[in-house]
């Protein structure tokens, strides 16, 4: 088993070590016990990936595989110790990267496309694979996974934010081309450049040299969402959301962090 080289790796950023001191995890690990945390989860990897071979046999069995589409994904990764995270809620690839496989009827057999693709991308694909023509199209963000593999768009731009516990202000990261721009309201930026720094130890976010690429991705950013407001637009509706949980006592009956008080 590979050993991770950013495992431990204190990130100086001030809304990261927030969000390191919230979810706490790491703490409570030493190196042997953080290779025993990683075995455990490279082995539930094991046991899900024989349980898809079950299914997939199954098909096999009922003459079932040469007529269906078949699309595996995860909803976010698992950062391992990496950074010193665990579980989810960075903005690191471990955490927000995906796979997103596709095999099935009208699917070409391995070829592996390198532009960006997103969750959102599920809908559009699904309702192509019914055949649905022109679901929803101007509706829909995302883009079917059938065209991404007959015409990859290599200039394409992912988005992911996030807003949840332990934030401190809204996080906002693009996918484009190599780079990978995180933006924090208030904050400074992050950026990695993704093609000689996969492992995302060398933070782009204030060198001058790159300040281009930074202008450049901000702008991009920019032409999704407009951070500042949809910051402000969180904080206030979460401060309303308190409010009324504290008027219901709710919030006072609760214990722990595993969901939000119905």
């Amino acid at each position: 088993m590979p050993l991770h080289p950013q495992s431990e790796q204190r990130n100086n950023h001030p809304v990261l070590r927030r969000l390191a001191d919230f979810y706490d995890y790491d703490r409570h690990f030493n190196k042997d016990t953080r290779r025993t945390a990683r075995q455990a989860y490279y082995g539930l990897c094991s046991f899900l990936d024989d349980n898809i071979g079950q299914l997939l046999t199954a098909l096999e069995d009922n003459r079932l595989a040469s007529t269906t589409r078949i699309l595996y994904l995860t909803d976010h990764g698992e950062m391992l110790g990496d950074h010193g995270f665990w579980t989810k809620c960075v903005m690191y690839e471990n955490s927000v990267a995906v796979p997103m496989i596709l095999s099935g009827p009208g699917v070409p057999a391995g070829i592996e496309v390198g532009a960006p693709v997103s969750l959102i991308d599920v809908h559009p694909t699904v309702m192509e694979g019914l055949g649905v023509s022109g679901a929803d199209k101007e509706e829909s963000a995302g883009v079917s996974l059938f065209a991404s593999i007959g015409s990859p768009d290599e200039d394409r731009i992912v988005f992911s934010e996030f807003h949840d516990g332990g934030a401190i202000t809204g996080i906002f990261m693009i996918r484009w081309r190599r780079w990978k721009y995180v933006h924090y309201v208030g904050y400074p930026p992050q950026l990695f450049d993704l093609e000689d720094d996969p492992t995302e130890g060398n933070d782009l976010g204030l060198d001058p040299a790159y300040a281009e690429i930074r202008e450049n991705c901000d702008a991009k950013l920019r032409a999704i969402v407009d951070p500042e407001r949809v910051n402000a637009q969180a904080f206030s509706e979460q401060k309303s959301r308190l409010a009324e949980l504290r008027a219901s006592g709710l919030l006072s009956k609760k214990q722990d962090f595993e969901f939000t008080p119905v």
